[in-house]
C-alpha cells in the first residue's frame, strides 16, 4: 500500500512539473512571490499547481487577459503576458480535450400536466385537459414543476398516459364525425323519483330526503363530451 501511495505522489509532481516546464521561468518571476511555496495567497500555489485544476486555470486565464495580476511590479512585458495567456488557453484545451464525451446519466424529459394540455390542444385543436387527473408535478432542484430532473414517469402515471391517449383518440373520431350536436332538456316533473310516494309540489319534487333522489335515462347517440346545465335552488 505504501508502494502505491508513494507512486502516485511521483506520478502527481511529475505532472506537475512537466505542466509548469515551459513557463517555469515566468512563474518564478512574477506569480510565485505571492503563490509559492512561503506565500500562498488566495491558497494558491504554483509549485504544486496540477495541469488537471481547471478552475485555476480558467482564473489564471482571466486575470491574465484582464490585466489584474501580476498586482504590483516587476511587471511582465506585453510579449511575456500574451506567451502565458496562450500556454494557459493551451492547457485548458488540453484540459477540456481529456474529459471524457460522455454526458453520463441524463435524466429523459417529460411534459408537466401545463405543457401536456397545451400540446394535445395544439396538435388536435380540441381543448381536452386530459392532464388535469394525471398526479401532481413535483418541484425539481430549480423550485419549478417544469424542471426535468423532478418530472419523473411513475407506474400510476404511465397508466393515465395510456388511458388519456384512449380518451384523446375517442375525441377525435367523434369530432371527425362532423354530426349535428346533441341537446336534450329534462324536466323535473317528468322525470322519476326513488320515493314514489312523494307528492310533487308546486315547483316540483321536493328531494330534501337524503335518500330521495331524482332520475331519468337518457341513450345518448354518440361517444363525446357532453355539457349539463342544471337550474336548481334549495331551501333552508
Amino acid at each position: 500500500m505504501m508502494a502505491i501511495v508513494l507512486l502516485a505522489i511521483g506520478f502527481a509532481a511529475n505532472a506537475c512539473a512537466q505542466f509548469q516546464a515551459p513557463m517555469r521561468p515566468l512563474l518564478e518571476t512574477y506569480c510565485q512571490r505571492c503563490h509559492g511555496t512561503t506565500v500562498q495567497t488566495a491558497g494558491i500555489n504554483f509549485t504544486a499547481a496540477s495541469p488537471s485544476n481547471r478552475l485555476l486555470l480558467k482564473k489564471m486565464l482571466r486575470v491574465l487577459q484582464d490585466r489584474e495580476m501580476p498586482a504590483a511590479a516587476p511587471l511582465p512585458t506585453a510579449e511575456e503576458r500574451e506567451k502565458m495567456i496562450a500556454w494557459v488557453a493551451e492547457e485548458l484545451k488540453r484540459n477540456v480535450d481529456a474529459v471524457p464525451k460522455s454526458a453520463g446519466h441524463v435524466t429523459l424529459p417529460r411534459l408537466n400536466r401545463i405543457e401536456y394540455n397545451n400540446t394535445i390542444r395544439d396538435l388536435t385543436g380540441l381543448d381536452l385537459r386530459p392532464a388535469d387527473s394525471f398526479p401532481v408535478d413535483p418541484p425539481g432542484e430549480s423550485g419549478f414543476n417544469n424542471d426535468r430532473y423532478g418530472l419523473f414517469l411513475s407506474p400510476l402515471l404511465i397508466e393515465k398516459y395510456m388511458d388519456a391517449a384512449g380518451f384523446i383518440a375517442g375525441e377525435l373520431i367523434a369530432a371527425r364525425a362532423n354530426t349535428k350536436p346533441f341537446a336534450l332538456k329534462l324536466e323535473v316533473e317528468d322525470m322519476r323519483i326513488t320515493e314514489m310516494q312523494t307528492p310533487k309540489k308546486p315547483y316540483g319534487y321536493d328531494v330534501g330526503a337524503p335518500q330521495n333522489t331524482i332520475y331519468e335515462y337518457v341513450k345518448f347517440p354518440r361517444s363525446g363530451t357532453y355539457t349539463f346545465h342544471v337550474r336548481a335552488w334549495g331551501r333552508q
